[in-house]
C-alpha cells in the first residue's frame, strides 16, 4: 500500500470517531479499531509511520496510554500479568 492509501483510511476513521455522548465504550472500541488498522498496516509497507498514522487519525498524544490500556485488558481477560509490568 501507499502513503496515499494509508491517508484515506486515516481519513475515514477519523470521520467515524465517537462523540461524548457514545459514551465510553464506545470510544474504546474505536481506538482498538485505530490501533488495530495500524498493526496490520505496518507489515503492508516498511516505510509506514505508525505515529504519523495514528495522528492522522485522532489519536496522537493519546496513543501510548491507549496501548497500555489494551495490553492491561488483554492481560486480565487472560488472567495473568508477566514480569515487570503493574
Amino acid at each position: 500500500m501507499q502513503r496515499r492509501h494509508f491517508e484515506s483510511i486515516a481519513e475515514i476513521l477519523r470521520a467515524t470517531t465517537p462523540l461524548a455522548r457514545d459514551g465510553d465504550d464506545a470510544m474504546t472500541m474505536w481506538k482498538v479499531v485505530v490501533i488495530r488498522f495500524a498493526q496490520r498496516l505496518e507489515q503492508t509497507n516498511a516505510r509506514f509511520d505508525r505515529e504519523r498514522f495514528l495522528e492522522a487519525c485522532g489519536m496522537g498524544e493519546e496513543r501510548e496510554q491507549i496501548e497500555q490500556e489494551r495490553y492491561e485488558r488483554t492481560m486480565r481477560i487472560r488472567g495473568s500479568v508477566p514480569a515487570g509490568r503493574p
